[in-house]
């Protein structure tokens, strides 16, 4: 191919393309209508990442470059210079090329136009840049796949209007093909026919690749090889159209290039060579993955339990494909120790009763391994299928484990829930938790109480008990923790056997509970102690609210004291918060939003995610909390490291005395202290003795005195061992409310592994979705970014476009005047 012929033509588009005014109203309508859709619902996610952009932009695609191509082809036969081009000393296929080339470079133009966007996120917040580099790209390559199909179509119809609608249907068509629900319903009408159309030619699977953040070579090839040859049949129905026989000669090259495409895309699928761009790498085996599974001392074996492809609904045919390839790179990283075997199930013998017992499915059945119902559309409608898709566990002679179900929504997860099984399945002795919380008693209603009394056949209990932390021990049973719920007294004392203790919420400390703290801190023992010293009730009174504070009173800053920290009294504010939503009563139960510096939002830019349990926490809402102090008195024996701390913008006041407190006293209080304060720390070492030379305190004021024994110095016996502290000032991070948040969970997740396995674990759980969050944004500082992202761009154009008009019209003028003169 002569580069001067398709340079030629290459020219000739591009100035067609950027010299019409159609083309500059092309772009401000693209740039303006894509900014301003995503700036729609930016502020109420809140996240810094460009994931819904790039959702919305194929249905965007499919529109412009419908419009963008349909002149590749139908304006030169409609203005009848087609011909006049093929005369040209220059082959079909450089024609093809210079305007294919032409209408990309346009495609290109108008993404960059899209700029600001990026420049906004980087402003605001911490964005993934090689996870917006890699959907920049795979939208370039969606956006050269539709172009080539627009030439393809354009060179048939001699109607742009034709051109575009055809155009439009074959993008739209590509897209949706790769659609779940789509494939579903296809599969709806002819068993597998949707699941097949979607694997051969939906475009969709392989964009979201890119949008993930993740370059993988099957995409890459699919979105190539798919517009190679839609240009090779493009070329070759403009060189053939005149001649005896087209039609036949070019549908046939159609069914051939149409057999390669099915064929090269099929027979590289199981084939997976991708890299992984994300920050974290979160889809690529993480180091610690890596080097547990290396550590390994035997074989480890992995059944799938799945049902047939056949049997499963659209969106599970290709979970058995994920789940192998996984299982492929634990294969590899292990060295071979990590094998793994599939074990197809017939569901519907597992209902049989009299035949399950000798049937696989009754053996598995004895291990846990049950079918489950999932959604599935069958001729039109929806219908429940009975499933399997579960996996075992087993390594050297522990008992296998089970993980019941998986869904493809779990493979995110997945390297997760393994390492960490195969993980403690290494340890001789599985970690115990010993978990203290409170639980509170409330007053039952009366009617409730003569309802459950007429249910239950009996009185009800006056009281009745109210656990906020139920979904945190919900979460250490669904972890595969065992923990014990112990009230730290003499009949459920704190041993040594327990690998952690969780000390959530603390009131009224006695001296003994807090001996027995030091005493298995300084045995070795790993502590989580989350203080809550206050907590605040919102009263309506009229058109105002009034706030009411109650003190807790943990009592164990004594405690503290002795180790160099302490948990302040004094109200912690930060002008970065968070919004609270309460019920204000009456007949209508309206919703009142508070927003209130004591609502304490916890931005990503507030984690130390230097530290490796902090890892991709993301924001935490600190709700009621108090500041962390480091006290002078700090040990050097010891080590310091903050976990999380308030804004610059934070500082300490004083609790009002009164029973009641307005806003205006809130706000008004007399400022201490002003921040950053640390709100969590995490302190390792071997602790001094808060009890030395002291008697050993009394459980009750009648335990006899013969048990008032001076204790040993632990120091002086060698029992002293290193211990680990994590303390924060906000017991609520992990009440049930705000326990279902990301950032909450893993947090208290990344602290449990910590305290019990150290960091292995963490490196594997922090390769999550990183929770973006951007801090507190003005409402100035809203409009000013919606202005910008969505206008500054079109006027710009426009303002250039009308300056090439002006100047086009003085040159006009010039010259009119120099041919008169």
């Amino acid at each position: 191919m002569k580069s001067s012929g398709w340079q030629a033509i290459f020219r000739r588009e591009t100035t067609a393309y950027f010299g019409s005014p159609v083309a500059t109203i092309f772009l401000m309508i693209f740039s303006g209508l894509s900014g301003g859709l995503f700036m729609t619902a930016f502020f109420l996610i809140n996240q810094a990442d460009m994931r819904a952009f790039f959702d919305l932009l194929p249905w965007l695609l499919s529109i412009f470059l419908a419009a963008l191509t349909m002149r590749g082809w139908a304006e030169d036969r409609r203005g009848n210079t087609l011909e006049l081009l093929l005369t040209f000393p220059m082959n079909t296929a450089e024609l093809v090329a210079g305007k294919f080339l032409a209408a990309l470079l346009f495609y290109g133009v108008a993404l960059c136009s899209t700029f600001l966007i990026p420049v906004m996120l980087f402003t605001l917040g911490v964005p993934d840049l090689t996870q917006i580099a890699c959907s920049y790209l795979g939208a370039f390559f969606l956006g050269a796949f539709f172009i080539a199909g627009g030439l393809f179509i354009s060179g048939f119809c001699r109607d742009q209007i034709v051109a575009f609608v055809l155009t439009l249907l074959f993008c739209l068509g590509l897209y949706l093909l790769g659609q779940n629900i789509v494939a579903e319903t296809l599969d709806g009408w002819i068993a597998g026919f949707g699941t097949a159309l979607r694997a051969a030619l939906g475009a969709e699977p392989h964009y979201a690749v890119f949008v993930r953040g993740v370059i993988d070579f099957r995409s890459v090839l699919f979105f190539i090889s798919g517009a190679g040859l839609l240009l090779l049949l493009n070329a070759f129905w403009m060189d053939t159209r005149a001649r005896k026989k087209a039609v036949p000669f070019f549908l046939g090259a159609c069914v051939f290039c149409f057999g390669i495409f099915i064929f090269l895309n099929s027979a590289l699928r199981p084939i997976s060579l991708r890299a992984d761009l994300t920050d974290g790498k979160i889809y690529t085996l993480a180091d610690s993955s890596v080097k547990i599974l290396k550590k390994l001392a035997g074989p480890a074996l992995i059944k799938l339990y799945l049902s047939p492809s056949d049997k499963m609904p659209t969106a599970f045919k290709s979970l058995e494909r994920d789940l192998i390839s996984k299982l492929d790179e634990l294969k590899l990283a292990s060295g071979g120790k990590v094998k793994y075997e599939v074990v197809h199930m017939e569901a519907s013998n597992a209902l049989d009763s009299e035949q399950a017992e000798n049937t696989a499915e009754g053996q598995v059945t004895k291990k846990g391994v049950y079918p489950f119902q999932v959604q599935s559309v069958e001729s039109d409608q929806v219908e429940l299928k009975l499933i399997y898709s579960a996996m075992t566990i087993s390594y050297l002679e522990k008992p296998e484990d089970i993980i019941p179900q998986i869904y493809p929504g779990d493979l995110g997860g997945l390297e997760y829930k393994l390492i960490s099984k195969l993980y403690k399945m290494t340890f001789e002795k599985y970690p115990k938790i010993a978990f203290v919380a409170p639980m509170e008693e409330r007053a039952m209603n009366s009617e409730t109480a003569a309802l459950l009394a007429q249910l239950m056949g009996g009185e009800m209990p006056e009281l009745q008990k109210e656990d906020h932390y139920e979904v945190l021990a919900r979460v250490l049973q669904y972890e595969g923790y065992p923990f014990d719920r112990i009230a730290l007294s003499e009949a459920q004392p704190l041993t040594q056997e327990y690998s952690a203790l969780f000390l959530i919420e603390p009131r009224l400390l006695s001296a003994r509970q807090k001996y027995e703290v030091n005493r298995y801190l300084r045995g070795g023992g790993s502590v989580f102690m989350a203080v809550q010293n206050q907590e605040y009730t919102y009263v309506p009174e009229g058109r105002q609210i009034k706030i009411e504070p109650k003190l807790k009173n943990p009592q164990v800053n004594d405690l503290l004291s002795h180790w160099g920290l302490s948990v302040s009294d004094s109200m912690l504010l930060d002008e970065n918060h968070e919004t609270v939503s309460i019920g204000a009563g009456g007949p209508f139960d309206v919703s009142i939003p508070l927003k209130l510096p004591i609502h304490v939002l916890v931005p990503p830019q507030g984690i130390h995610s230097n530290v490796s349990m902090m890892d991709e926490v993301g924001s935490l809402f600190y709700l009621w909390g108090s500041a962390v102090e480091k006290l002078a008195n700090f040990p050097a024996e010891l080590t310091y490291r903050p976990l999380f701390s308030s804004s610059a913008q934070s500082h300490l006041s004083a609790l009002p005395e009164t029973a009641q407190i307005s806003f205006a006293e809130l706000r008004e209080a007399k400022v201490l202290k002003t921040g950053p304060f640390d709100l969590g720390v995490m302190v390792e070492g071997v602790f001094p003795d808060a009890f030395a030379g002291k008697l050993v305190p009394k459980w009750s004021e009648d335990e006899s005195a013969g048990s008032e024994t001076k204790p040993e110095e632990l120091e002086k016996s060698g029992e002293a061992k290193p211990g680990k502290l994590i303390l924060t000032g906000a017991a609520t991070l992990l009440q049930n409310n705000l326990m279902r948040g990301s950032g909450h969970y893993h947090l208290a997740m990344n602290v449990l592994d910590t305290l019990t396995f150290g960091d292995d674990l963490i490196g594997v759980r922090a390769k999550r979705m990183v929770d973006r969050a951007m801090p507190k944004i003005s409402r100035q500082e809203k409009l000013v970014w919606r202005l910008l992202v969505t206008f500054f761009v079109p006027l710009i154009l426009a303002v250039l476009s009308l300056y090439r008009f002006v100047a086009a019209s003085r040159e006009k003028q010039r010259y009119l005047k120099s041919l008169l003169a």
